[in-house]
């Protein structure tokens, strides 16, 4: 990563350990946000079966949740100690969740110090045009 760009992965780290490893890859920056989805198991199999894949069975769905249970919960109590975590509920329409999160991105975003590169990070996450002098609200 260069000064200025961004990374957004999603669904990484998913245990503690690597959670660690981009932590010191990151260093001396760090991460600024990270945001946990909460969707209830029912709307996770329901969503999924809208996907209509193979592989995207009852059991291979319910084996999922349960690792995200046992390797990722732990983790967010590691990131909630070091960061910003947003949990945002996902089981609403996708146009609500998607005008939350830009609200709540936006205002953690705003509210980080300066040294943090905000100019060249507000764009990523947000539709505002900074050239055009529009600030994060």
């Amino acid at each position: 990563m260069t000064a200025g760009h961004r990374a957004r992965p999603r669904g990484y780290p998913r245990t503690v350990e690597r959670a660690e490893a981009l932590d010191t890859f990151l260093a001396p920056r760090g991460i600024d946000i990270v945001i946990e989805l909460v969707v209830g198991a029912e709307t996770v199999m329901e969503r999924l079966g809208l996907r209509a894949r193979r592989h995207d069975t009852e059991a291979a769905v319910t084996s999922r949740l349960e690792l995200y249970d046992h390797n990722t919960v732990p983790i967010l109590s590691w990131h909630e100690a070091r960061t910003s975590l947003l949990r945002v509920d996902g089981d609403r329409r996708a146009d609500r969740v998607a005008a939350e999160l830009r609200r709540r991105v936006d205002a953690t975003m705003v509210a980080l110090p300066v040294e943090r590169d905000l100019e060249s990070t507000v764009p990523l996450l947000s539709n505002r045009d900074p050239d055009r002098g529009e600030p994060p609200q």
